[in-house]
């Protein structure tokens, strides 16, 4: 008759190989999380530069024909004034640029380009109009 004492549970070898698995799969889920976090903060960004430019573009449609914003000015555009954001923990600036072509005689375009840095990359983000007299 055989004797069976000391032979339930598991053994070391079992225990180490399960922990070193769980670690692997705990690395694997940190990694996802902050691609998450990171994909959130650029989505985040990126619809609030969206929203500045959807702003000034409205801006830009209510001022008068003749306005010195609406000006035709040459093919480099014209840089605005830097406006600056606060994110959870930090601020960001977004650069307006405006470019004004004329179409036909009483037919403008209106293109509005926001760029912004985040983590060393530069981003823009570009919306086009037409308005007429």
């Amino acid at each position: 008759m055989r004797n069976n004492i000391g032979q339930r549970g598991f053994s070391l070898v079992e225990v180490m190989l399960a922990l070193v698995i769980l670690l692997f799969v705990s690395l694997a889920l940190m990694q996802v999380a902050l691609v998450t976090i990171d994909s959130n903060m650029t989505n985040t960004l990126r619809d609030e530069a969206v929203s500045i430019a959807e702003q000034r573009m409205t801006d830009l449609r209510s001022v008068a024909w003749s306005d010195a914003f609406l000006v035709v000015n040459n093919p480099a555009g014209a840089d605005e004034a830097v406006i600056r954001r606060d994110f959870r923990l930090f601020s960001l600036d977004f650069t307006p640029h405006r470019t004004i072509t004329a179409l036909a005689g009483d037919v403008k375009q209106i293109d509005v380009r926001i760029s912004w840095t985040w983590k060393n990359q530069t981003y823009t983000h570009t919306i086009t109009s037409i308005v007429r007299q």
